[in-house]
């Protein structure tokens, strides 16, 4: 169990890195007058969202069991949306 607990320290650390680095490009084309119209981006920040509150609710709130699986369950179909949700959208970065 530890060990899944590192893993998802790691993964969300790298999501906050990546999430930060669109940030600051869409905080730069927005300055420069592009259209916002990054779906992807605004999945992957409410998986980014749902996973910190697992983490936050697993540590300092001390869940266990069936509340903090059905976070995970919730977190991995947010995954799963951020991925297929681009056939979903259209936008800058579909893949259609």
């Amino acid at each position: 169990m530890k060990k899944i607990i590192i893993v998802l320290i790691l993964l969300i650390s790298i999501l906050t890195l990546s999430f930060s680095n669109n940030r600051v490009k869409t905080y730069i084309n927005y300055t420069l007058g592009f259209k916002f119209n990054y779906p992807k981006e605004t999945a992957s920040l409410v998986t980014w969202l749902l996973y910190a509150a697992y983490l936050h609710t697993r540590f300092l709130n001390q869940w266990r069991g069936a509340r903090s699986a059905i976070l995970l369950v919730i977190g991995f179909c947010a995954v799963l949306f951020t991925f297929f949700g681009n056939y979903i959208f259209q936008g800058l970065h579909s893949y259609l």
